[in-house]
């Protein structure tokens, strides 16, 4: 799944960035972060994942737990913009 088809599920599900902040608890960079694909934090995918109500791996598809680590990892690295 490609990190703009993330985003618009999201959006027809009616999330914004600032209903997952604030429904996660996690920073509007964090956030961001991963919703524009340059941060795979496996934690943020998660407490988004969660206030969705979707599993990670369907939400994320490809790019879910794609870093557990914490570093920087970019999807587009992987071809998947």
């Amino acid at each position: 799944m490609k990190v703009t088809e993330v985003k618009k599920r999201l959006w027809i599900m009616g999330w914004s960035q600032d209903s997952l902040v604030r429904q996660t608890g996690r920073s509007k960079s964090e956030v961001s972060m991963v919703l524009n694909g340059y941060r795979h934090t496996a934690t943020v995918q998660e407490a988004i994942a969660a206030a969705v109500g979707v599993p990670v791996v369907e939400l994320f598809g490809k790019w879910a737990y794609s870093n557990r680590k914490g570093d920087n990892h970019s999807p587009q690295m992987d071809g998947y913009q």
